[in-house]
């Protein structure tokens, strides 16, 4: 555990960890658990992220984009281009990030508990 949450004097303080636990009605089996879903979590995202690329095609429109940006907002090529080929990646890695949510949703067991309604 490096967490700083849980250290005292730089070195994990098991005691420290079993009351900030117990404040937030948590036990070291659910907090650890709830811990590897995140580490997953933020695992798949940047495997999803790394993952998308700009296509030649997007590349020779994003260079396209940039000219006309360029001549009208008196910006160098160089500047437009990055800014243009950064602004269609996020947005690329956004629709793969939504795609692989979506997949996950359409496949996540859907209990209704009659009795919480």
């Amino acid at each position: 555990m490096n967490r700083p949450d849980f250290q005292r004097e730089e070195s994990f303080d098991p005691d420290l960890y079993q009351r900030v636990l117990a404040a937030n009605r948590l036990t070291p089996r659910v907090y650890e658990e709830q811990r590897r879903a995140e580490i997953l979590a933020q695992k798949a995202r940047f495997l999803i992220l790394e993952s998308v690329s700009l296509t030649p095609e997007e590349i020779a429109e994003a260079e396209a984009l940039a000219k006309r940006q360029a001549s009208e907002a008196d910006k160098s090529m160089a500047e437009a281009l990055a800014q243009v080929k950064e602004d269609l990646l996020f947005q690329k890695q956004q629709r793969a990030l939504s795609a692989f949510k979506s997949s996950l949703k359409s496949k996540a067991p859907i209990e209704i508990n009659r009795e919480f309604l």
